[in-house]
């Protein structure tokens, strides 16, 4: 490894030749002007020792096609040993016979910025370009993953090798560790694109992702039911909040015993959820529209007229979405808020949406004992209501606000009906072949084929 070097024109100063080793180096001393001595195996290396005593290694070369003599330092006497640095010497003799300047690559990784100061730029560029969602998401990952392990580097000193163990330690969250790979590559990218890497060396192209296991969860009816019926409770009595998931694991205690004249411990009151929450989970139920696209939706955005309703900005850009007569029911149904432009609005800011449905989402969920489902399942389920109903593919998409249809054939292992035909008529074809056999066929056991 070297050390920071510089360069001049000429070397003015005496020189004397001298096979250089450890012992003859730590012997010399100082006079009263600088001097220098060559190294007799490796002449590009020479020893400098300044009036004060202060020994340096350093390196005399010339760059292939120029006449200027360059030096580099390489390091104090001592800390490494001659032959070390007279290895290196040979290295930069080697490099600039092919017009490599170490001196100038090394002013270059100088001037780089860390990774860390870099990634604020990044991010304000995505602020410009991106959802504002994905944006905390980027800042969220970097946080959690990236910033502790390689925020201090370099930019131009990252490795390949770097973001290989950075991602080898998060494979027990191989989600997590693909996400952090993506936002890698895409932060490299945005500094080759501004000079700060050279081309062609994003060190996150070559790392292999983990292998995901698809999250799709569809609703059987049964389920719907019970899904339902908790939302009405929750809408007229209320429903005690979910239990919380410690990540703590609690210390084994035996359970105290409790005497009978015990108080019990008193439950959380119920509160019925507004008709704004109720609305825009029933309203996700009926749709199958991304989360965010439903609890943002604004009054100036409905047709009623002809049912259709026009999202100016959603993850795929604008999008017109033809709503069913229930929907269009639903949202008649709201009582609407005076000022306010939003058909879910938050009950403490009127002037603003329902931030999330978060809590309502978790208290039903847990009394229609569905603790594994996803918010996002509820999209996936209304696909598959559809698909149940014979409805296409492509209208599948539309309704779910799809730009490409390759997008929605992800749900097309669904339509097994087609599939599940066609198997039934190679079955039947197989029968009536039977059933028109007149003599039974003697197996051909082995001794017969060896007559044969």
């Amino acid at each position: 490894m070297v050390t920071p070097g510089t360069t001049f024109d000429r070397a003015t100063m005496p020189t004397t030749k001298k096979r250089l080793t450890d012992d003859l180096v730590s012997d010399l001393q100082p006079k009263a002007d600088r001097y220098e001595l060559q190294d007799t195996k490796q002449p590009a290396l020479r020893v400098r020792v300044a009036p004060s005593g202060v020994k340096t290694l350093c390196v005399l070369y010339r760059v292939k096609g120029s006449r200027r003599l360059n030096r580099y330092t390489l390091g104090p006497a001592g800390q490494r040993t001659v032959t070390e640095y007279r290895a290196d010497a040979a290295a930069i003799v080697t490099d600039a016979r092919k017009g490599i300047d170490a001196a100038a690559s090394l002013r270059s990784r100088k001037a780089a910025p860390t990774v860390k100061s870099l990634f604020v730029d990044y991010l304000a560029d995505c602020a410009v370009r991106l959802k504002p969602k994905t944006v905390v998401g980027y800042r969220s990952g970097w946080t959690a993953h990236l910033e502790k392990p390689i925020g201090p580097l370099q930019v131009t000193d990252v490795t390949t090798a770097d973001v290989a163990a950075l991602h080898r330690k998060l494979k027990d969250t191989p989600y997590a560790a693909n996400r952090a790979l993506n936002l890698l590559q895409s932060f490299f990218a945005y500094a080759i694109a501004h000079g700060h890497r050279d081309k062609l060396t994003n060190p996150a192209d070559d790392v292999k992702p983990y292998t995901e296991r698809a999250r799709e969860r569809f609703l059987s009816v049964e389920e719907l039911t019970r899904l339902l019926i908790a939302l009405d409770t929750a809408e007229t009595v209320g429903l005690p909040p979910a239990p919380r998931k410690s990540r703590r694991k609690a210390p084994a205690v035996a359970p105290a015993k409790s005497s009978p004249d015990a108080p019990a411990t008193p439950r959380p009151p119920r509160h019925a959820a507004t008709a704004h929450t109720v609305g825009a989970l029933r309203f996700l139920l009926l749709t199958g529209w991304r989360e965010q696209e439903a609890l943002t939706l604004r009054w100036d955005a409905v047709d009623d007229v002809r049912g259709l309703v026009t999202l100016q900005d959603t993850k795929t850009g604008k999008s017109q979405r033809p709503l069913g007569a229930a929907a269009m029911a639903l949202l008649a149904a709201i009582p609407r808020v005076h000022g306010s432009a939003f058909c879910f609005p938050s009950p403490r800011k009127p002037f603003r949406p329902v931030a999330n449905i978060e809590h309502l989402w978790r208290a039903v969920r847990h009394a229609a004992d569905l603790a594994t489902l996803r918010l996002h399942d509820v999209r996936h389920s209304a696909a598959s209501f559809a698909l149940g109903a014979g409805v296409a593919l492509p209208v599948i998409g539309k309704m779910l606000g799809h730009k490409h249809t390759a997008t929605t054939a992800r749900y097309a292992h669904l339509t097994n009906d087609p599939v599940r035909v066609a198997g039934d008529a190679v079955a039947a074809v197989i029968d009536a072949a039977r059933a028109t056999r007149s003599t039974p066929v003697t197996p051909i056991t082995q001794k017969r084929r060896k007559k044969a």
